[in-house]
Parts: structure tokens; sequence; C-alpha cells
């Protein structure tokens, strides 16, 4: 079993890289971000992220200095299609159906 604050770190890591490969554009305003994480529904399925936990397992590595590091070349390279995949089902998701505690 990975250390909490190991998990911590690659989930910080290729969120880092997610976020360089979306466009700013595609983000919502602060304000209707806001709006919408102040409604809470009922889904009782939670979000599957099984894609994104792949991903951090087959790229995001210890690095001898004890930084973990993404192998962006590879992830580019092999699984680029696997990443717009996850990210349009994450977009398609209409987060305010879900309960406050699934939506962050």
């Amino acid at each position: 079993m990975k250390h909490p604050r190991s998990r911590h770190k690659l989930n910080l890591a290729l969120a880092t890289a997610v976020l360089t490969l979306i466009p700013a554009a595609c983000a919502p305003t602060a304000q209707t971000a806001e709006a919408e994480w102040t409604r809470s529904g009922n889904f009782a399925e939670p979000i599957d992220h099984r894609i994104w936990d792949g991903l951090l397992t087959r790229y995001v590595k210890p690095s001898a200095d004890g930084v973990n590091r993404v192998d962006y070349a590879a992830l580019k390279k092999n699984d680029a299609a696997t990443l717009k995949r996850y990210l349009a089902a994450m977009q398609a998701i209409d987060i305010t159906q879900y309960p406050r505690n699934e939506q962050f």
C-alpha cells in the first residue's frame, strides 16, 4: 500500500501536467464555479477515476531525490488520447448532481 503522502504527490504531479494541457478558455469563471459548487445533488454512484489512477500509476514515478516526476513524453506518446477521453468524460459530468463531498 502506498503512503498517503506519496499518493497526494502523484495526484499533484499529474494534475499539474493536465492543467498545462487544458486551454484556459475551457475554465469557468470563478463566479460560475462557486455558484455551481454551492448546490448539492444526490447521485449515489461516485465518479469513476480509474483511468486517472491508471495514468498516475504509469507516468508518475519517484526520482532519486524523492520528488515524483511525470514522464510527459511517454504520456503524450502513449496515452494522450486516453487523457483526452478522461477529461472529456469529466467535463461532461453535471457536478451539481453529485453530493458536495463528491464535487471536490
